[in-house]
């Protein structure tokens, strides 16, 4: 994983403010969707969270119980969600890399691109403000502590999911990498000469970090809970070791 040196939330000050007393705003793949959904709001939602879009020119379907052919030689466009998914607590933030800083003297500053400013003012339209994680190792070990030793905590992958990659025949692929790393844990098996990839539930917290290429400039760094599953948003307290710093959202894009 690249070397993260701030963590960055953005938002409405008075939000923001409860993140500086320790107060973390947990939410879930389905709250996620439904802002897409139904908000037609996209970048602050997503109607792809939790969920796989296949683009199938045979689709075979089989009852995993009777193991009969439900559907059989269907070209189809289709979006599975994963149920287990669905209710885990998810705190996101934004991640900033070397790339992102200069260095003048003994200072490092960030300067982020216009593309991922450009990002941030169209996918966060009512942010004013911006909370500043100074030690993101510490602040995750510190949730750690406080909340669960069960945390997941990771950059968020990004794949050619909404829209697949075209062929030269017209059909739609699948992004096979995005599917690797979904399936990393169960090597693919061959059957009659055919390519079968497994998806462990266990490790199921993994479409949760898998989001399409559209969302690319938000580098977004989940804090994610695979052992609790909340209905709605939750609030999750942390005794913070050190200090977030708080400031206008304007300062970070001069």
């Amino acid at each position: 994983m690249k070397e993260i040196k701030y963590l960055l939330k953005f938002g409405k000050k008075e939000y923001l403010e409860k993140l500086q007393n320790g107060d973390l705003y947990f939410g879930n793949a389905v709250g996620y969707r439904k802002i897409e959904e139904n908000l037609k709001i996209k970048g602050q939602g997503d109607k792809l969270e939790a969920s796989t879009k296949v683009f199938a020119e045979n689709l075979k379907m089989i009852d995993n119980n009777s193991n009969q052919t439900i559907i059989n030689n269907v070209k189809a466009r289709t979006v599975f969600h994963y149920p287990d998914a669905d209710f885990m607590p998810i705190f996101c933030l934004f991640a900033v890399f070397e790339d992102d800083c200069v260095v003048e003297g003994s200072n490092r500053k960030m300067r982020l691109s216009k593309s991922i400013k450009d990002t941030i003012t169209s996918h966060f339209p009512e942010a004013d403000s911006v909370a500043i994680i100074n030690n993101p190792k510490q602040f995750i070990e510190d949730i750690k502590k406080s909340i669960s030793k069960d945390v997941v905590a990771d950059l968020v992958n990004y794949y050619h999911i909404d829209n697949g990659f075209p062929n030269e025949n017209g059909a739609v692929s699948l992004d096979l990498e995005y599917f690797k790393y979904l399936t990393q844990d169960t090597p693919p098996s061959i059957v009659e000469n055919i390519k079968k990839y497994s998806f462990n539930v266990k490790y199921v917290y993994r479409i949760l970090l898998c989001k399409d290429i559209y969302f690319a400039n938000e580098h977004e760094f989940r804090i994610i809970l695979p052992k609790e599953k909340i209905e709605k948003s939750k609030t999750y307290h942390v005794d913070l070791s050190d200090k977030i710093t708080l400031c206008d959202l304007s300062d970070i894009f001069e």
